[in-house]
């Protein structure tokens, strides 16, 4: 009998979840036909930066590893993928995982010897890596164009769809489908991850990597898959701003963007693979909300970002998790 109350208990909550994401599906897919295209725009952005957040979530959350330089691989894959459909001629549709390949691999250049280090020194390599690149952007004029930016970035070819015929994605909706068919194959994906023995050996690095280097887990090694996964994800996520915006310039991705993203899984929930989700997806409408009080907008975004620091420590997911009433008579029953 107690052998059957954690599985009943687990297959009840497994099935919440899936009708959870089933309902929040459906009204992903109803919602934007209708709206603005204001805030279509609001949700691009929003699923862009949550693909960002989850990606630096998957090291920070479960791994314990901060890193700065998330904005250099989310710069690498935008500046190769307007490359290579600029200059090549190449499909998006193969612009798109060749560009993550390339930020992964420059993801295994800096994360080996960054991933040898212990403690903020880990931290502290990632931020001068991000910072060179940052200067890379700027300054290497004849392959990035330097500060003037790189316009003309072809939109995603259209592609013919059974039933529904051509879809071109230069209108907002297609792309808003595409960017959130991508958010939702990289959530699906890292949580498969974290369910897997790559998942429970990253938490137990976090927890104490000499006890899981004494118990036969391999420290270096699955660190290190897990920081190419994370560079794989930023780079898809630059090569979907790229070419939503058209244009790119290193102004969007500079040391700033990284801790942008870091805030974001923070303020989320860091402990929660949905809280990436939550923390971007507000964050990006409380920055759009305070455009319009330019001269406070700082201000008021540092304030909000202490308040739910000093107050709602494991984040707004982790929060609320812990708040559902089923979440506490579950606790009281175990």
């Amino acid at each position: 009998m107690r052998d059957q109350k954690p599985k009943a208990l687990f297959e009840y909550y497994m099935t919440k979840a899936r009708i959870t994401y089933g309902i929040i599906g459906i009204v992903l897919i109803i919602l934007p036909f209708g709206m603005p295209d204001y805030y279509l725009h609001l949700m691009v952005m929003a699923g862009i930066s949550s693909i960002m957040a989850l990606s630096l979530g998957l090291l920070v959350g479960y791994l314990g590893l901060v890193s700065f330089c998330q904005a250099a691989f989310y710069g690498i894959g935008a500046y190769t993928s307007a490359l290579l459909t600029l200059h090549l001629h190449l499909s998006f549709w193969l612009a798109l995982p060749v560009s993550s390949l390339v930020a992964t691999f420059f993801g295994v250049i800096i994360g080996y010897p960054s991933l040898k280090t212990k403690g903020p020194y880990f931290s502290i390599i990632t931020l001068g890596f991000g910072q060179i690149m940052s200067l890379i952007f700027v300054n290497w004029v004849g392959l990035t164009r330097g500060s003037q930016g790189m316009s003309g970035i072809p939109s995603p070819g259209a592609l013919v769809f059974p039933l529904l015929g051509t879809v071109s994605f230069k209108a907002k909706i297609p792309y808003l489908f595409l960017v959130l068919l991508i958010l939702a194959v990289t959530f699906f994906f890292i949580r498969k991850l974290l369910s897997s023995h790559l998942g429970r050996s990253l938490m137990a690095i976090r927890e104490n990597e000499i006890l899981a280097e004494a118990v036969g887990i391999r420290a270096m090694k699955y660190k290190l898959m897990a920081f190419m996964i994370s560079t794989f994800f930023a780079g898809l996520a630059g090569s979907l701003y790229a070419h939503y915006f058209r244009f790119i310039s290193p102004v969007s991705f500079t040391v700033i963007q990284s801790f942008e993203t870091l805030i974001n899984v923070i303020f989320g929930g860091a402990g929660l693979l949905i809280g990436p989700i939550v923390g971007s997806t507000v964050l990006t409408i409380i920055s759009e909300g305070l455009r319009m009080a330019s001269e406070y907008r700082n201000t008021v975004y540092a304030l909000i970002l202490l308040l739910v620091i000093l107050f709602l420590p494991a984040g707004i997911a982790g929060e609320l998790k812990d708040r559902l009433p089923i979440r506490r008579q579950s606790k009281g029953d175990t």
